[in-house]
């Protein structure tokens, strides 16, 4: 289940890798921007935070170019901005997730050693002396 699970996540970075990518050299290339320019617009591009401000602002975040929306259709950009940019940060949220599950291992809460190891005859015994640790110690 651990194998699967990083896989997944994996494979969602490389196509969050691969559409920033595109979205750079399409802004770069297409749109005529500067690098600076193309990277800030590709990386707001994928996380949505583009279509987010665009829909608030009318206007490209990179660049600050004015696409002369109506209101009617600035408001449907900011609720898929907010969804798709909502949606990014959960998949981050899940990939850290994962990332430090498999780092450090599950975690499994357990019984103390020396609990573990006595048998019930000696956590009897250990009951009626009041040895630290048992119910009649610890009160």
């Amino acid at each position: 289940m651990r194998l699967f699970n990083v896989l997944a996540v994996a494979f969602g970075l490389c196509l969050l890798a691969i559409a920033m990518v595109c979205c750079v050299g399409e802004r770069f290339t297409q749109e005529n921007q500067t690098v600076l320019q193309a990277l800030v617009g590709g990386v707001a591009d994928v996380s949505g935070v583009t279509t987010l401000y665009m829909g608030m602002t009318g206007r490209d975040l990179a660049t600050s170019y004015h696409h002369g929306l109506s209101d009617s259709q600035q408001r449907p950009l900011v609720t898929v901005g907010a969804i798709w940019f909502l949606a990014i940060l959960l998949f981050l949220c899940v990939a850290v997730r994962v990332g430090l599950i498999t780092l450090r291992g599950p975690h499994h809460p357990t019984k103390k050693k020396e609990e573990i190891r006595q048998s019930p005859k000696k956590q009897k015994t250990a009951m009626k002396k009041g040895t630290p640790g048992t119910k009649k110690g610890a009160s």
